[in-house]
């Protein structure tokens, strides 16, 4: 593998446990702060779910799943199956 394949999966190894934060509602101080100043992120996410209208009985392969936000969202929504992959393995292992 490259160095760079390491460097990147040795980095997303690292924040695994930050990284879901990223997503998380658990506090109105966190939320506002990720809203504001992550607005790309939820925006990504927002518009990622717009598009996906009837996900009813769908088969679903997320790469780079990270710690299954979308994941979770697409079975929320009524797909079948949903399957994550990672370069991470610190990250789907959270997911789990």
């Amino acid at each position: 593998m490259s160095s760079q394949y390491d460097a990147a999966k040795n980095h997303f190894d690292s924040v695994s446990k930050k990284w879901n934060k990223l997503y998380s509602d658990d506090s109105v101080l966190l939320r506002t702060y990720n809203k504001t100043f992550r607005k790309g992120i939820y925006d990504r996410f927002d518009f990622t779910f717009e598009k996906c209208i009837n996900l009813e009985n769908s088969n679903i392969l997320d790469i780079g799943s990270g710690t299954g936000a979308y994941c979770i969202e697409f079975a929320n929504r009524g797909a079948r199956k949903v399957v994550g992959i990672d370069i991470a393995p610190s990250m789907v292992e959270y997911s789990k």
